[in-house]
């Protein structure tokens, strides 16, 4: 009858050594599925907050006539919701295009890339007229945290277009 219990004994610690790693597998599965979506989700929010404020009508008290010619503010709208996932300031990109069905794009504000020629300085008020959007581009890369997994890295990016709220009186 001792040996009996002896041999359940090592047969509960087989049975436990064979189904750890798959609980601990299984885990950090979890864990890193719900970072991937945390940061997807983040990233999407950020291009979403970056247009919202690029396209809000009025004037900034900084000085700036209109949010959307102020492309440092478009930035730091979305890094501030994507710093969550990791986003930093050149994974930004901002555009403005006319807003038609096969959109034209007219001018970029990029301060992270001097090589754009359309980018040298934010659009004018002339150049943006009432139906023309601002488009913000976010992009990140998601690295997974438990290396034993085989998980690959993941570049997704997320585009948010706004129309621009411009010329707009409202009678009290």
């Amino acid at each position: 009858m001792l040996r009996d219990r002896q041999k359940e004994k090592g047969q509960a610690l087989v049975e436990f050594a064979l189904t750890f790693f798959l609980f601990i597998f299984l885990v950090f599965g979890v864990i890193e599925l719900g970072r991937f979506v945390f940061s997807i989700i983040a990233i999407r929010t950020a291009a979403r907050e970056g247009a919202r404020f690029g396209s809000a009508a009025g004037g900034l008290a900084s000085g700036v006539d209109n949010y959307y010619e102020d492309c440092d503010g478009i930035v730091a709208a979305a890094t501030r919701i994507g710093n969550y996932a990791g986003l930093q300031d050149w994974d930004v990109e901002i555009f403005y295009d006319d807003g038609e069905v096969t959109p034209a794009i007219f001018d970029a504000c990029d301060p992270n890339d001097p090589t754009n020629p359309m980018d040298d300085d934010p659009p004018n008020a002339e150049d943006i007229n009432l139906g023309d959007r601002v488009v913000v581009t976010t992009s990140g890369t998601i690295v997974p945290l438990a290396n034993f997994l085989p998980l690959p890295e993941l570049t997704y990016s997320s585009t948010a277009r706004r129309t621009i709220v411009k010329d707009v009186i409202i009678d009290d």
